[in-house]
């Protein structure tokens, strides 16, 4: 089967399961576009659903095009797993270290002319979720930790990273692989990014952020073979952003999100750390 063809029918099945998801989840009025808002469980199952469903139909189109689950990278060598401790440490250690340094006025705060906290109060409505020191006039409210909210948003994320990681990064090198590699990466971080800018919103900090992040991830395919390895990284990076650097209210005890330009740059940060890494564990 033609590359283009199955390209095509990836990225069809991932806008058809895209657009249902935002319809789903803005009639719920639920749009992390206009600010911060806390997610509930009806919320995170949809992305369970959307992402799973994608999940599964994206690998019915690779098998249909004639490729094994051999083909996707499934084993795991001793490396993998090592490199794989090495570079999750590393986004918890940057993703820290961007959360608390250098000390700066907050994006939201900058572009909104307003801080995130008042528009929090007027999305939430002081709902019971916020901790009692918020109420009391504490410079910076913090949310209560929900642990089965947690639970279930890391499922979605899982099914999330591993779609997208069967897409972009399986997908894209098996069907173009033979038109070399810079080709390949290229391609896919385009269409990386152009998928999380539809659902994100767009600046040329949000830009540099999910392209160097397609870019550092499918070198790390490439290097590796490992699926696994990959989704892992993915997972860990998707964790740590909701957890540290766009913390989402109810799921993490934060409330300020970094600014956009402190989020490109530690995507570019983590994307020559994973580089790097992996050309010294597998060259």
């Amino acid at each position: 089967m033609e590359p283009f063809i199955v390209t095509l029918g990836l990225l069809l099945l991932t806008a058809l399961f895209f657009v249902t998801g935002l319809l789903a989840l803005r009639k719920m009025g639920f749009d992390q576009r206009n600010g911060p808002v806390r997610p509930g469980i009806r919320i995170f199952l949809v992305g369970i659903f959307c992402n799973t469903g994608l999940l599964i139909a994206s690998i019915g189109v690779l098998f249909y095009a004639g490729y094994t689950p051999r083909d996707f990278g499934l084993a795991l060598s001793n490396t993998d797993i090592i490199v794989m401790l090495g570079l999750v440490t590393a986004v918890v250690v940057l993703s820290g270290l961007f959360r608390h340094f250098p000390r700066s006025g907050n994006g939201f705060e900058r572009s909104h002319g307003t801080s995130q906290n008042e528009s929090s109060d007027a999305t939430l409505g002081k709902s019971s979720h916020l901790d009692a020191s918020s109420r009391d006039g504490a410079p910076a409210k913090r949310y209560r930790f929900h642990p089965g909210l947690f639970a279930i948003s890391l499922l979605a994320l899982t099914a999330g990273a591993l779609q997208e990681e069967v897409i972009f990064r399986v997908g894209f090198w098996l069907e173009w692989a033979s038109l070399g590699w810079p080709f390949a990466l290229i391609l896919s971080s385009v269409f990386f990014t152009a998928v999380h800018l539809i659902t994100t919103g767009s600046n040329r900090w949000k830009l540099l952020s999910w392209f160097s992040g397609g870019v550092g991830l499918f070198v790390v395919y490439i290097l590796s073979g490992s699926l696994w390895l990959v989704a892992i990284i993915h997972l860990a990076r998707n964790v740590t952003n909701m957890l540290w650097l766009k913390p989402v209210p109810g799921i993490s005890p934060l409330s300020r999100p970094v600014s956009d330009r402190k989020l490109g740059t530690s995507a570019v940060c983590m994307a020559m750390v994973q580089v790097l890494v992996c050309l010294f564990a597998y060259s």
